[in-house]
């Protein structure tokens, strides 16, 4: 009766559906989700699941196998799960005709070598190898480092386009024409700043004072970020604390230039090259 599309009736309607709700409750309460082919993939989707609340979605038609795990605010990826023939990422003839599973996920560039060394771990299959890898699902790699560097996958696409925690530097130019930062660090070692551009609170802002000055004169910690404000355009401020100042003589422009900064038109982050002079500095 229940399975006869063409029994009808209010008493048999009733039955279909209730029978339907025990068939899902059973579902729900007894079985598990396993949407990956290898026991290992499964149980990630299940970590990431309990850790971000997220779940895998398949965004590609024609490879429907094929999850992705994306960061619910910034809807970025930060794991791709494929399965692929073997010998596309071993590169070894003996492989070919064999079914495996990856996972391709973001990491540090500096991370990469000692990665590359460990079993089960590859350079990225059809991403940018510079700073993606893939790891064989096959549990030569363990579920709680895949989940660590799944984790600092994620964190490459926080809001902001950068992981948490790794502060960055930037240059901030000022015309002490039309405002005295010396004046204002004397009153005080803290100041607000207009926020052009994508500061967190923790990166550091080196002050240029343009001509006449023409020089890094201050470095500046940021307290906080993305202030709110109805007096300045942009609306929104940065709050900064006085860590050091230099001598005009110290980082000059010319110096700049030698360092790899050829402007300061605007807010912009430093080179590597200044970041090693400054450190220098005591």
């Amino acid at each position: 009766m229940l399975r006869a599309e063409g029994q009808h009736g209010a008493y048999v309607s009733s039955v279909r559906a209730a029978y339907g709700e025990i068939l899902a409750e059973v579902a729900t309460q007894c079985f598990r989700e396993e949407p990956f082919l290898t026991p290992q993939a499964n149980r990630l989707s299940q970590l990431v699941a309990r850790t971000f609340h997220e779940k895998a979605d398949y965004p590609f038609k024609k490879l429907p196998t094929y999850g992705v795990f994306r960061n619910a605010d910034s809807n970025k990826w930060y794991g791709l799960v494929m399965n692929i023939d073997k010998a596309l990422i071993t590169k070894e003839k003996s492989d070919a005709g064999q079914e495996v599973e990856i996972l391709n996920l973001k990491i540090k560039e500096a991370k990469r070598p000692k990665l590359l060394a460990q079993a089960g771990i590859y350079p990225a299959y059809h991403m940018n190898r510079a700073n993606w890898v893939s790891i064989m699902l096959d549990e030569r790699v363990s579920d709680d480092e895949i989940l660590e560097l799944l984790t600092e996958s994620r964190a490459f696409t926080n809001q902001g386009g950068r992981p948490l925690n790794q502060p960055i530097a930037w240059i901030e130019p000022a015309n002490p024409k039309y405002y005295d930062v010396a004046a204002a660090f004397a009153k005080k070692r803290e100041i607000f700043w207009k926020q052009n551009t994508k500061v967190l609170a923790g990166d550091t802002v080196y002050i240029y004072l343009t001509a006449p000055v023409k020089a890094l004169c201050y470095k500046c910690l940021v307290l906080e970020a993305g202030i709110e404000s109805e007096e300045v355009a942009p609306k929104k401020l940065m709050h900064l604390q006085l860590v050091q100042e230099y001598p005009a003589t110290f980082c000059p422009f010319n110096k700049l230039k030698e360092l790899g900064v050829k402007a300061v038109r605007g807010a912009r982050k430093t080179t590597q090259e200044l970041d090693d002079y400054l450190a220098h500095y005591s």
